[in-house]
């Protein structure tokens, strides 16, 4: 704010020096302000608290050889500054019941005093009506914050939360608002069976299996089973014996927790071997013979010996 002192006289333009008071009391920087050519001296200065508004301003002119002292007076009114609130939520999305706390930051003119007062929480679930959080009315502001811990239902996925600042000799009311947003749990099942003859190189598996919230289920063959078994466009496939295992996961959503996994083993037996095949050259007595193997499955070693 600029004040500004005008001092006339009857004749001639007055100089010297001007005091600007607030209730008596010299305002910082504005205490011996030299009065220009033109008869007018300044004071730039702020008024941090409404409180007690108006307050009474005064200016003093010092005098000088010419001319003699005297005294002007104003009221200042003095309105409430603007304040801002932010609301914040310490766990957000947050699960069934699951303990949260509210912080309103209330914030007010660089320089100026802190706010202070009281903050109304609120909270509007999707479909329903607004109302005050349960324990949470009328909290104090303690070094511009007022903080609230409650819980919520996930009933509902959305909360519409909102501080109401009170205000104070000072500020004027504001209110912060946030969306509270909820997440529920969620579990698999697999809906196939595991296979009960699954051997190397038999009939394919395809897995299927579903999440309580809807959501796709991704499903994988475990690490541990990754040299018996394998998984292409989702069907399985034997290559060794030994145990399978399927995983099933679902990460989880913004409204729904990611879910435990769920697995499925079972075991893979040795495959059924086609008939193996010998053929020899034909020779005389006394002359070695070629033997030769062709049909069968797998790798391995074949051995021969003679029955008769």
């Amino acid at each position: 704010v600029t004040l500004t002192a005008q001092i006339t006289t009857e004749a001639g333009t007055p100089t010297g020096l001007v005091e600007f008071e607030d209730n008596g009391v010299v305002i910082n920087g504005c205490g011996a302000v030299t009065v220009t050519t033109v008869g007018e001296a300044t004071c730039v200065t702020s008024f941090w608290a409404a409180n007690g508004s108006p307050t009474s301003l005064s200016v003093v002119y010092l005098g000088s050889a010419t001319y003699a002292s005297s005294t002007g007076t104003l009221a200042q009114t003095v309105n409430t500054a603007t304040s801002r609130t932010t609301l914040t939520s310490s766990v957000n999305p947050s699960t069934n019941g699951e303990n949260t706390t509210l912080s309103a930051t209330v914030t007010g003119v660089d320089g100026a005093p802190v706010p202070t007062g009281t903050v109304d929480f609120k909270s509007t679930p999707a479909g329903g009506s607004q109302a005050n959080i349960t324990g949470c009315s009328s909290q104090p502001v303690n070094n511009g914050v007022a903080t609230c811990t409650t819980s919520f239902s996930d009933a509902v996925l959305t909360y519409a939360l909102m501080a109401d600042y009170s205000g104070d000799s000072n500020y004027g009311t504001s209110n912060g608002s946030l969306t509270q947003t909820m997440q529920s749990p969620q579990t698999i099942t697999f809906t196939s069976g595991a296979p009960g003859a699954a051997t190397v190189g038999g009939t394919s598996y395809t897995p299927t299996a579903t999440s309580t919230s809807g959501l796709t289920v991704a499903i994988t063959v475990d690490a541990s089973s990754s040299s018996v078994c394998a998984i292409t466009g989702g069907v399985v496939t034997f290559q060794a014996a030994g145990a399978c295992t399927i995983d099933a996961n679902q990460a989880g959503t913004g409204t729904y927790l990611a879910a435990a996994q769920v697995q499925q083993s079972f075991a893979v037996g040795k495959g059924t071997q086609t008939t193996l095949t010998v053929t020899s050259t034909s020779g005389t007595y006394g002359t070695p013979l070629t033997l030769a193997t062709s049909g069968g499955l797998g790798t391995g070693t074949i051995s021969y010996a003679v029955v008769n």
